[in-house]
């Protein structure tokens, strides 16, 4: 066949052919596959270095870069505000030691960020996780944080499926830490879910602990829940499976 050329045909042409499909896949850059080895390297490298100086970029971007074969640019717009800071809120301004296992970024080397950010540009830079001066907090007052967490729950609810689209995958999730989101998204415990903990269900070569069980041990959510959970509470590693099962192949978004 020669798919080079388009022609307008009748109804009764269209249906005496046979119908075929043509399947596609992207071909791997040469220098995007280089470029990712040489961050990951960069960054290894500078983990040994004493008084590195450093910048974050928003993890949900860092995932994204890490796994497409596009050189994004770099969005730190969930995370920083147009003042160059991070974004405030008001349980990380109050607990420092909070801000680095849950706010929803990636520290990486100077080195790193300016290979980056001249390779792909974007921005804006976010040298620390003080929180702007200017912005007001994201909550002001604890009854309006527990709001926006019932109100999180709403959408979330709103966004569950039970099946899944054409091309669509199941991101597994650890169950204990969905549980802890449910309580305190329903208000029923005041205790902070934290970063979703999937690496609780792999062992050190990142491959799945034996006996896991569904429901037990892990479930399954849908692309738009998970994207959301994910973007907000950060941890991982991203664990994508074309059916509920951790044991099953892994597809190309998972980590």
């Amino acid at each position: 066949y020669n798919d080079s050329v388009c022609s307008v045909v009748t109804l009764e042409t269209v249906l005496s052919r046979e119908a075929y499909i043509l399947f596609y896949q992207r071909d791997q850059d040469l220098d995007r596959s280089q470029d990712v080895e040489y961050v990951k390297k960069t960054i290894s490298e500078e983990k040994k270095r004493e008084g590195v100086n450093t910048f974050f970029v928003s993890k949900l971007w860092w995932e994204m870069w890490q796994h497409t074969s596009l050189s994004l640019p770099i969005s730190n717009t969930d995370v920083a505000c147009v003042h160059g800071a991070a974004k405030p809120i008001k349980t990380l301004e109050t607990n420092p030691t909070f801000s680095r296992d849950f706010f929803p970024v990636k520290e990486i080397p100077d080195k790193t960020w300016f290979f980056l950010q001249n390779r792909s540009g974007g921005g804006p830079p976010l040298p620390s996780l003080s929180f702007c001066k200017i912005c007001p907090p994201h909550t002001t007052e604890q009854q309006e944080d527990r709001k926006s967490y019932k109100d999180e729950f709403s959408y979330v609810k709103s966004m569950d499926r039970k099946k899944l689209r054409p091309n669509e995958s199941w991101y597994l999730i650890e169950s204990g830490w969905l549980t802890k989101w449910l309580a305190y998204a329903q208000k029923k415990k005041n205790i902070h879910p934290g970063p979703i903990p999937n690496n609780t269900l792999l062992s050190d070569k990142g491959l799945p602990l034996p006996s896991l069980q569904i429901r037990v041990h892990y479930r399954g959510l849908v692309p738009y829940v998970w994207n959301f959970l994910y973007s907000k509470y950060g941890g991982g590693p991203i664990l994508a499976r074309r059916v509920i099962d951790i044991y099953s192949p892994p597809t190309m978004h998972s980590e």
